[in-house]
């Protein structure tokens, strides 16, 4: 016969096997589903309310030893309803908002001004009216004067198992927005 520990151990072998296939099936299951049947998502609606120059320092305000760069302080409204994106396999979203520009040196400029991540349903109906972004926008070069940029909606969809999915959303035209212009200044003082 055998022993006791034998048959836990056949038993535990079949357990994990039977939750690999289960596992296996739902992470080939869910990307087929979304092809079948896409998922339609309304326009987020994403309006600029205001944007202003200040000169401050990245990091912390007091380091002293970074140099004072122009940084982009941008106000929106955003409307968007992500509720369809969940399904049974979704385990949570990471939303965020991206600022798009291009420079003479560099045609594809993208800076996140804004995330939030969103592990329920009922959280997916985003409303900001007047929303101050987290993160300014800010240029390799330090300089955001006149920047002629794009607002796009994007997100990524966390499963609990299989792959991670990756979209985005927003009028090109009706996003844009300018930063603006303003005269050289250096620590508060007009050259």
């Amino acid at each position: 016969m055998y022993s006791l520990s034998q048959r836990a151990n056949a038993v535990l072998a079949l357990a994990v096997t039977v939750a690999c296939v289960v596992a296996a099936i739902a992470a080939a299951i869910g990307p087929l589903l979304s092809t079948v049947s896409p998922i339609e998502l309304a326009t987020p609606k994403i309006a600029v309310k205001r944007t202003s120059i200040e000169r401050g320092r990245l990091g912390s305000y007091y380091n002293h030893h970074s140099q004072v760069v122009e940084l982009g302080i941008v106000k929106f409204d955003l409307e968007a309803d992500l509720r369809p994106l969940f399904t049974w396999n979704t385990k949570q979203l990471f939303v965020y908002l991206v600022a798009e520009y291009e420079t003479e040196k560099h045609r594809w400029n993208q800076v996140t001004i804004w995330d939030d991540i969103i592990t329920h349903k009922d959280d997916a109906l985003i409303s900001f009216r007047d929303k101050r972004a987290e993160y300014p926008l800010t240029y390799v070069e330090n300089v955001v004067n006149g920047i002629k940029a794009n607002l796009t909606l994007h997100w990524n969809t966390v499963p609990v198992v299989g792959l991670m999915l990756n979209d985005r959303m927003g009028s090109r035209l009706s996003n844009r927005y300018s930063t603006p212009v303003l005269a050289s200044v250096q620590f508060g003082k007009k050259k």
